[in-house]
């Protein structure tokens, strides 16, 4: 469980992020926030979808997390600040097109979870693991057609 202190620097990171977006036609449409945490630094980055940070919040807590294993129960409580400060309406007048994703990845980039996803009410959007496994599902299925 991650402190009152650490979630406010997180919260503090995610809002400056989200007011960082210019408010100009001519700023290149994001999709996704990333979020990366790093342990050797006790930093949290979020950055754009060209890799460019626009955010960055120093986490003591996290230095106590092996992000090797333990990166995944990180997802429930940023999720659930997400869900928070959207309550509250913080992403409701962003000048980021919608939808737009709050995505966790690893260090080397690969995403471990969608966090949240920012869009209008007629959007349905699915949290979890509906597609986990499918690249092995695929991988099987094109062995098994290729074997008959």
């Amino acid at each position: 469980m991650l402190s009152n202190q650490t979630i406010s620097a997180i919260q503090d990171a995610i809002r400056k992020a989200v007011d960082h977006v210019p408010h100009d036609d001519d700023f290149e449409v994001m999709t996704d926030l990333h979020l990366q945490i790093n342990a050797d630094t006790c930093t949290l980055t979020i950055a754009d979808d060209n890799n460019t940070v626009i955010a960055q919040a120093t986490v003591g807590e996290l230095a106590d997390i092996d992000l090797d294993t333990q990166l995944s129960q990180l997802v429930t409580p940023i999720t659930t600040l997400l869900h928070h400060m959207a309550d509250q309406g913080q992403f409701a007048n962003t000048h980021i097109a919608k939808p737009f994703a709050f995505v966790l990845e690893d260090k080397d980039s690969e995403t471990i979870d969608d966090l949240y996803v920012v869009d209008d009410d007629d959007t349905i959007y699915i949290p979890g693991t509906l597609l986990q496994g499918i690249d092995q599902e695929l991988d099987d299925f094109l062995e098994h057609l290729m074997t008959d």
